[in-house]
């Protein structure tokens, strides 16, 4: 007796097919557990749910959201990986903060297209014929304050926070967003240039994306696939305080006092060195012949020559304006 294809066994109850352990990211778990601690036979259904309330599950770049994987006969997972983030107006690490917008503008968009800006002049533009359906769109705006504690180091926002709702829009359609820019009296500092960034809940971070441009103008235009939160930051790392610039600030100023003072600390050894040897290594009084030779300058022992036939010992004097470090 064998086992049908496909199956293995003393009981021939083991599919010989399995799918790999699915990989528990970011604030997300499958249920049952064993769905990401150990293989999947065919046929096994996986669930994802975030752990936190205010959570959401959102599409990962290949497409929309997938509540439910399943292992296939081929071994490999149906549907596409998702990631869990904040709901619209809610921060944090567990998303518990909420926050109150500061505009707000919604509208229904189908096959044709259309854009939807509010009164702070953010706004999102969907192309004609993308959607097969009507899909309910928002464009809100918060306030920076919201985001201060995720910001990459050494970036300045320059914007306040755009959230999007559009859930129901395919990952392939390239949108067009529109970020308005802080007034300057709301700037921190100035910048030369600036770029836009999306809240990146798989890698839990900000990216980056589209061209870098010069803040001239009150907003700013991209396009990119749907991303929910944005947020415009200075892109050439100027932050009026920097850790990188302020890090160089402290080596140049610690280079223009220790290096004049290692000068001076050495220049005053040479002095003390010379007040005591002839320029040529011999101590000073040393006898040569009939005289003993002293070194010469300000601070310098002099020897006193003996007179002929005198064999007394010759006289030493030294002057007393020798200078001292302090």
């Amino acid at each position: 007796c064998e086992c049908p294809s496909g199956y293995s066994g003393h009981s021939c109850d083991v599919p010989s097919t399995q799918c790999s352990a699915l990989p528990e990211t970011g604030n997300g778990v499958f249920v049952p557990a064993t769905c990401s601690s150990s293989s999947s036979p065919t046929g096994t259904s996986c669930t994802k749910l975030c752990k936190h309330k205010n959570m959401h599950l959102v599409p990962s770049s290949t497409g929309l959201v997938s509540t439910a994987r399943i292992c296939g006969a081929d071994g490999v997972w149906g549907g596409s990986e998702s990631y869990c983030a904040c709901v619209p107006r809610y921060f944090g690490e567990d998303c518990s903060v909420y926050v109150e917008p500061i505009a707000v503008a919604s509208a229904t968009v189908g096959a044709a297209g259309g854009t939807i800006s509010n009164a702070q002049g953010d706004g999102i533009t969907i192309p004609a014929n993308m959607l097969t359906s009507n899909v309910p769109v928002s464009v809100e705006t918060l306030p920076v304050s919201s985001i201060s504690n995720s910001l990459p180091m050494g970036r300045v926002a320059v914007s306040d926070v755009k959230e999007f709702g559009i859930a129901g829009i395919p990952a392939s359609v390239t949108l067009t967003y529109t970020l308005a820019l802080l007034t300057s009296s709301r700037r921190s500092s100035s910048h030369d240039s600036v770029r836009a960034f999306y809240w990146d809940p798989a890698a839990n971070t900000w990216k980056g994306v589209g061209d870098v441009q010069s803040p001239t103008q009150d907003k700013i235009t991209v396009q990119a696939p749907p991303h929910s939160r944005w947020v415009v930051l200075s892109e050439d790392g100027s932050s009026g305080g920097s850790v990188i610039r302020w890090v160089g600030i402290g080596i140049g100023i610690a280079a223009a006092v220790l290096i004049p003072a290692a000068a001076a600390w050495y220049f005053f050894a040479m002095r003390k060195q010379s007040s005591l040897t002839d320029g040529k290594g011999s101590p000073v009084g040393s006898r040569d012949g009939k005289h003993s030779h002293g070194a010469t300058g300000e601070g310098a022992v002099h020897a006193v020559p003996a007179e002929e036939g005198n064999d007394h010992p010759v006289a030493i004097s030294a002057t007393t304006n020798v200078d001292h470090a302090v």
